[in-house]
């Protein structure tokens, strides 16, 4: 990840990382500019896979002590085997703010170690 990106209003981000656990799917973000946290949180988010599915918006959690710009998102739902892909999507507009390569085996450790 670590990747520049911007919001459709123009502020600058990193897309941290993505995670896949047994329950759903973390997306952490880093906002570079004060009041991205409220512009993430006001848009109507989806998350799909590139073979259709649609993973449900869980929770959010936003600020910390050393980044008070960064957000984690939460969905519900673990990627089918076939999903070779995550899109983070604006639901409204279908622009697309990330993209994430599902690697082709992850182990139980999240490691890729079988």
């Amino acid at each position: 990840m670590d990747h520049v990106s911007a919001l459709p209003g123009g502020t600058a981000y990193v897309a941290s990382f993505v995670e896949v656990w047994d329950w759903g799917i973390v997306v952490r973000m880093v906002g570079l500019a004060e009041g991205f946290v409220r512009q993430v949180l006001d848009l109507q988010l989806d998350l799909r896979d590139d073979r259709g599915g649609r993973y449900e918006w869980r929770a959010a959690t936003s600020g910390g002590m050393v980044l008070p710009e960064e957000v984690t998102l939460a969905f519900d739902g673990r990627p089918s085997e076939s999903a070779r892909s995550l899109q983070l999507m604006v639901g409204g507009s279908g622009d697309v703010l990330m993209v994430a390569i599902i690697p082709e085996f992850v182990g139980d450790d999240g490691t890729g170690a079988p």
